[in-house]
């Protein structure tokens, strides 16, 4: 089950280093940006397995966004969907590419 929780300046490097492994383009796929805005769309982060997933919170639904690293994406998303469900809320995922 994913564990979220606030970001930290101590987060950086294995996040940083997750985010290059993914290279998406996006502002929220910034570790400085993740951790200037984390209060306002009060976010929260978790790691599973070689993923660093960012999930914002605002509004009591889970919306989270696309997950940066590598490996199997369908097992995380699997993650998305249980940690939704148990919380019963919808599955959102935002930032999603082509």
């Amino acid at each position: 089950m994913l564990s979220f929780r606030n970001i930290q300046l101590s987060d950086r490097d294995w996040i940083t280093e997750l985010l290059k492994k993914s290279d998406f383009r996006g502002c929220e796929y910034s570790f400085a940006n993740n951790i200037a805005w984390y209060r306002l769309g009060d976010s929260r982060i978790s790691r599973y397995k070689d993923f660093y997933i960012c999930c914002s919170f605002r509004k009591d639904k889970p919306k989270f966004f696309f997950p940066a690293g590598e490996g199997d994406i369908s097992e995380v998303i699997g993650e998305f969907r249980k940690f939704a469900d148990n919380a019963g809320k919808p599955l959102i995922i935002q930032s999603v590419s082509d």
